[in-house]
């Protein structure tokens, strides 16, 4: 690797390391909060708030596109929740986190399930009820009180009424009982209808559902994340006037799309060795990224409002606010 190399290995790997603070990212923190309860000196505990004359727990379903930063802010969320980061009896934290592979089966989830939960083996006689038992017993024994579940809109990819009925008294039942946990469900668009399929499910379950980034509200911020990582990237700007509404459209309106366009953008500059980051480091970055012509090219194409438009995890959102943003690491 050459010292040039070397050195735009550097920059990608910095520009990549920080984070942005965002209203999405207070909203989730504030929401995980409400779920625990206080000690008489007002602190965080890892000790769930209780409802329904204390036997059960609610829980958060983060709904956003594929993409966009909701895995990161549940992660940064948890990682700064002190309470559930450590069990001194266990040297473990108090939650575990699983991603849902699909298809998923309630017996599949359950295995991964426990797998985080020290139980490496099961056997495959072991039906779903003995599994589930076994999961809430493990996570008596071992103090967990949360379980975050990513990709929950596959635990009802396969349509069937009788699996979907069955998954949803899973995540009621693992927020009943002897040991209680809270429960956080991370997905796209398609999670939020399949909550409303349950109104038991629905009503245990807050939504945070960000809205997507918008011309004129999130403009001016964008742009100083722009000059913020060219900057740091010992890069100038040079721009055409309509490249942040191409950057919107190719992103889906999306933030995490949008910095990952951005970063690959400053990559492609800094491997040529310019000076200045242009629109043609964008169509670059594009045009690897979905390997199209100039013609399909959201940051060449004359006519690219047709171009790439909004998925339906994009739709427009009932959680909506103006969001302001803060960089961060």
């Amino acid at each position: 690797m050459t010292k040039i190399d070397q050195t735009s290995y550097e920059i990608m790997q910095n520009l990549r390391s920080i984070r942005l603070d965002t209203e999405r990212d207070s909203d989730f923190e504030r929401l995980l909060h409400r779920k625990f309860q206080r000690d008489e000196g007002g602190q965080l505990s890892y000790l769930p708030v209780l409802s329904t004359e204390n036997t059960e727990t609610t829980g958060i379903a983060f709904i956003e596109g594929a993409g966009a930063g909701k895995t990161t802010a549940i992660l940064r969320g948890l990682s700064r929740f002190k309470p559930l980061l450590h069990n001194s009896e266990t040297n473990q934290p108090r939650y575990i986190s699983v991603q849902v592979s699909s298809p998923a089966t309630l017996k599949s989830l359950g295995i991964a399930i426990l797998r985080k939960l020290e139980v490496p083996q099961v056997s495959p006689r072991a039906t779903s009820h003995e599994i589930w038992t076994l999961i809430k017993h493990r996570m008596k024994v071992l103090g967990v009180y949360l379980i975050w579940i990513d990709e929950a809109h596959d635990l009802f990819n396969n349509g069937q009424n009788t699996e979907a009925h069955d998954m949803f008294k899973m995540l009621k039942s693992l927020m009943q009982g002897e040991h209680p946990v809270v429960v956080i469900i991370s997905g796209t668009e398609r999670l939020i209808d399949l909550t409303r399929l349950d109104p038991q499910i629905d009503r245990r379950f807050a939504k945070l559902k960000p809205a997507p980034l918008e011309i004129g509200v999130d403009t001016d911020d964008m742009e100083q994340v722009i000059n913020s990582y060219a900057s740091q990237a010992n890069l100038k700007i040079g721009l055409p006037d309509d490249f942040m509404v191409r950057l919107f459209h190719a992103s889906s309106y999306m933030l995490g799309r949008s910095i990952v366009c951005i970063l690959d953008a400053i990559e492609c500059a800094l491997e040529t060795g310019d000076s200045v980051l242009k629109i043609k480091h964008f169509i670059e970055a594009w045009g690897f990224q979905k390997g199209c012509s100039l013609e399909q090219n959201v940051f060449f194409a004359k006519d690219w409002q047709s171009l790439n438009d909004r998925n339906e995890d994009a739709d427009s959102p009932s959680y909506s606010r103006k969001r302001s943003r803060k960089r961060g690491r």
